[in-house]
């Protein structure tokens, strides 16, 4: 009955997707649902996400996916009781007599779910293990069970609820939100433009902000090039080595989206379906690609957006702010003043 796409990617294993509007140019407005029902369903999205791609891990760390699963649904339905205002029940179960008077019908997927919970009672209490088959079975039963239920609980699509809120910082957020804007107009490539942008800026972002001399970063495994090219060059060789220092920025830059867990096969596909953007030094933008044969279709739009926002997550999984100043001039630079003398902090060199 609630066979939807979102749902069948989830037991499946292709391509979920993590921002509003599925894999359509038709806007769904979301006015009328609270904002902060939309903000919890949000994250029950993204935790939703994090356990079916845990459930798809070899066992045995796939074993604890019914657990998290468990969790999100049961999120998902007591959001649903304050909605309507009514007490959560003591058992899993029990959501779904009581949600049926607020829907006017039963609650779809109870054999499945008592099914998925006697699952997860044995291995959570009992440590029996569950099946590839058991996982597998609880995984599309949740996913279809947020999917379907959620329209007619909250008045909203799950596919419709935006995570693009977890990206930063705002400016790339904002291109995010722009993207979507510009693709439904059929603004094809300022659309994929502001996609690739956004990446960039999310990336130099976290770089920068681990930034601790001019032009260095923590994450940076190259030295400072600004002032490395000898004087006098002459133009072609100044050219090259122009290229060569871009060349070695890239290098480092991939190598700096290894570390933090960036998929670069995914990346070498958003690379394959958006341009290169150029910022101009009086603040225009030019983009670059090569001519298409065919329009890009929804699914690629989707797909872009939606690495995006998992790129987003994954550095958000674990960031941190530092006082660049202090690490630059404060106690915890150390120098030498002479070589064989002892250490001493830079304020007293």
């Amino acid at each position: 009955m609630l066979a939807t796409a979102d749902v069948r990617a989830a037991a499946a294993g292709t391509g979920w997707d993590l921002t509003g509007g599925g894999s359509s140019r038709h806007a769904v407005s979301v006015a009328e649902t609270e904002p902060d029902t939309v903000r919890r369903l949000a994250y029950i999205r993204l935790l939703l996400a994090r356990a079916i791609e845990e459930s798809r891990l070899s066992a045995p760390y796939s074993f604890d996916s019914v657990n998290r699963l468990h969790d999100v649904a049961e999120m998902f339905l007591a959001l649903a009781t304050q909605k309507y205002e009514l007490k959560v029940p003591k058992e899993f179960i029990g959501y779904w007599p009581l949600l049926e008077g607020a829907l006017g019908r039963p609650l779809g997927y109870r054999v499945q779910a008592e099914r998925f919970n006697k699952v997860r009672v044995a291995w959570k209490h009992y440590g029996a293990e569950p099946a590839v088959a058991e996982i597998e079975a609880a995984r599309t039963t949740i996913a279809a069970l947020l999917e379907g239920e959620a329209k007619a609980l909250f008045g909203i699509e799950l596919a419709d609820v935006s995570l693009t809120n977890f990206v930063k910082p705002g400016t790339a957020r904002d291109l995010v939100a722009n993207a979507e804007k510009l693709w439904m107009s059929t603004e094809e490539q300022n659309a994929f433009g502001d996609l690739a942008e956004a990446f960039d800026v999310m990336i130099s972002d976290y770089i920068e902000r681990r930034q601790v001399g001019h032009a260095s970063s923590l994450l940076s495994a190259t030295p400072d090039y600004t002032f490395a090219k000898p004087r006098g060059l002459e133009h072609e060789l100044s050219r090259l080595f122009d290229e060569l220092v871009d060349g070695i920025k890239a290098v480092d830059t991939t190598a700096v989206m290894i570390g933090v867990g960036i998929d670069l096969r995914r990346l070498s596909r958003f690379r394959s379906l958006t341009p290169r953007v150029t910022r101009y030094a009086m603040g225009h933008r030019g983009t670059h690609e090569p001519a298409r044969r065919t329009a890009r279709s929804d699914e690629e739009f989707n797909r872009c957006r939606d690495f995006i926002i998992d790129t987003a997550i994954t550095l958000a999984a674990f960031d941190f702010e530092m006082d660049a100043d202090n690490y630059v001039r404060g106690e915890y630079v150390i120098r030498r003043k002479q070589p064989g003398q002892p250490l001493v902090k830079a304020e007293d060199v």
